[in-house]
C-alpha cells in the first residue's frame, strides 16, 4: 500500500530525500516524525516503510500522510527483513542528498539546514552529520559525540576504526545519494553492515560535524 498526499509528489523532485524504515514503533514514531516535519529547512521528501507492524504503526503513519504531502508513506505486505527496508527506502528516494533516520532518533529543528548547507558548499566532503548522544543521556561532556572524518584516505579510516562504537552519527548523516548508489553492502545483511557503508563512504571523501545542530539516537 502505498499513501501520498496529492499528486504533485510523483513529479516534484526535493534536495533531500528522508528514508525511514519502521516496525511496531508506535512508542517513539510521533515523536520522531514530528521532529522532522518541523526542520527549518523544508525542502525534502519523508519516505516511511512500514515492514508490517502489528501495533499502530500504520494508523500513525497514515494519519501523518493525510496530513503532509512531503511524507510518502509504504505498508510492506510482509517483514522484508530490517536490512531490505533500509535498502527499499533508499531506492524511493529521489533528492539528491539522503538521510536514514530511525522510527526512534530525534532531530534538532535545524539539523538539516546546517548540513545541507555545508555539503552545498564543500563538494570534497561526501556526509555531514551533526552533534550527537543517546537518549538517556544530557548533550554535554563526554556524553556529546563530536568526532568528524577528515584527511586522507588512511588517516579518514583510523578515525573511523578509532571512533566506531560512537559512529552512529555517520550511518545517519545527509550525504550524496549518488555515491552510496554504488555501495554493494546496501541491503545486506551482516553483522556491522552499517559499518561497512560508513567505511564506502570514508573511502569516498570527508564527513563533516557540524558546530550546531543535535541528533538524539533512540
Amino acid at each position: 500500500m502505498k499513501s501520498s498526499n496529492n499528486s504533485h509528489a510523483d513529479q516534484y523532485v526535493p534536495l533531500v530525500s528522508i528514508g525511514m524504515p519502521v516496525f511496531n514503533s508506535e512508542a517513539t514514531l510521533r515523536t520522531a516524525i514530528d521532529s522532522l516535519l518541523e526542520q527549518s529547512f523544508a525542502d525534502f521528501e519523508l519516505i516511511i516503510s512500514d515492514n508490517g507492524s502489528t501495533d499502530s504503526t500504520s494508523a500513525i503513519c497514515q494519519q501523518y500522510a493525510n496530513k503532509d504531502s512531503r511524507i510518502i508513506y509504504i505498508r510492506q505486505p510482509v517483514n522484508i527483513g530490517a536490512t531490505q527496508n533500509f535498502k527499499f527506502v533508499f531506492d524511493q528516494g529521489k533528492g539528491q542528498y539522503f538521510l536514514w533516520a530511525a522510527g526512534d532518533d530525534v532531530r534538532s529543528s535545524d539539523f538539516l539546514e546546517e548540513n545541507v548547507q555545508f555539503l552545498e558548499t564543500h563538494a570534497d566532503y561526501v556526509a555531514s552529520t551533526s552533534l550527537n548522544c543517546f537518549e538517556d543521556q544530557e548533550p554535554v561532556g563526554d556524553s556529546l559525540v563530536t568526532f568528524e572524518i577528515v584527511g586522507t584516505v588512511e588517516e579518514r579510516f583510523m578515525l573511523f576504526f578509532d571512533n566506531c562504537w560512537r559512529s552512529h552519527g555517520i550511518f545517519y548523516s545527509v550525504f550524496r545519494k549518488d555515491i552510496l548508489g554504488d555501495c554493494e553492502f546496501v541491503g545486506s545483511s551482516f553483522t556491522a553492515f552499517d559499518w561497512a557503508i560508513d567505511l564506502f563512504l570514508i573511502k569516498h571523501g570527508n564527513v563533516h560535524r557540524t558546530a550546531k545542530g543535535l541528533t538524539t539516537i533512540g
